[in-house]
């Protein structure tokens, strides 16, 4: 011991070592309860990406929302650059196969049309907007969009976009303009007015599809007026009218408006 040292710095030493030494005993008394932390959290982060665990759940519905929401192909989940995109992000993640996107995507179809069609059969009056359009190859749609009122709310609900394959006859797309209604549980009585264009064959289809007089007068009243609104109301739909819609029918195309009811949750 240094002569020159004092008792008062002898006993500062010991304390600090003291300390030291309750410190490492407490880090040896905490460090296999963080051990066990550390493991359980790794066994949850691996559990989470399972099929059945919550984050690989929120992803593939996030990846179903995308799909419909952008106009994306389902074979989107076999690209190259989106692979490597889940690889960086999610590397646990399993990204699932084009198959599967399309029967969640059925499945998810299924159970929010049922919703709608609930809807749709407590609704006394509602009118409908159709057009026909092209896609880059050619290839002509009808499609059938239906609005109403539930009490103060507003609703617009894309009730499908049709291939068709025939001559574009009054009396083939008035067939179409039915199976819409058929298909979703409404009868056409219910539809008060049809908005379209100003074309010979849509004007008579609505004509055939849709007797009552005074629908077809009104129709002829307010045409030019509700056209316009129907394009200010409905750009989403315009929107990608110039777009290819190979991967769309008519399911896929309600999917974009259900995808406002249940988003990526």
């Amino acid at each position: 011991m240094d002569s020159t040292s004092s008792p008062m710095d002898n006993s500062s030493e010991i304390s600090t070592k003291n300390s030291q030494t309750d410190k490492k005993m407490d880090y040896d008394r905490e460090l296999p309860f963080k051990r066990q932390i550390s493991i359980e959290s790794s066994f949850g982060e691996i559990y989470a990406y399972t099929s059945t665990g919550d984050k690989t759940k929120r992803i593939n519905n996030a990846i179903m929302f995308m799909i419909c929401k952008d106009n994306q192909p389902f074979s989107l989940v076999e690209n190259e650059g989106f692979k490597n995109l889940l690889k960086v992000t999610a590397p646990h993640y399993k990204i699932p196969s084009r198959t599967s996107v399309t029967r969640w995507l059925d499945e998810k179809y299924d159970a929010l049309s049922t919703v709608m069609k609930t809807k749709l059969c407590c609704v006394e009056d509602l009118t409908l907007t159709s057009d026909i359009w092209s896609d880059l190859q050619m290839r002509s749609y009808l499609g059938v969009t239906a609005h109403f009122g539930i009490g103060i709310e507003f609703h617009s609900v894309t009730l499908g976009v049709y291939h068709l394959d025939e001559r574009h006859t009054s009396e083939y797309i008035a067939q179409m303009l039915i199976k819409t209604c058929e298909e979703w549980g409404f009868n056409t009585d219910k539809v008060t007015a049809v908005v379209t264009d100003n074309a010979a064959n849509m004007v008579k289809a609505v004509e055939i599809a849709f007797e009552p007089v005074q629908m077809r007068v009104f129709y002829a009243q307010v045409h030019s007026f509700q056209y316009s609104v129907y394009s200010v109301q409905l750009p989403r739909f315009y929107a990608g009218r110039d777009q290819s819609v190979t991967n769309m029918d008519s399911e896929t195309a309600v999917v974009l408006w259900l995808d406002t009811v249940d988003g990526t949750s």
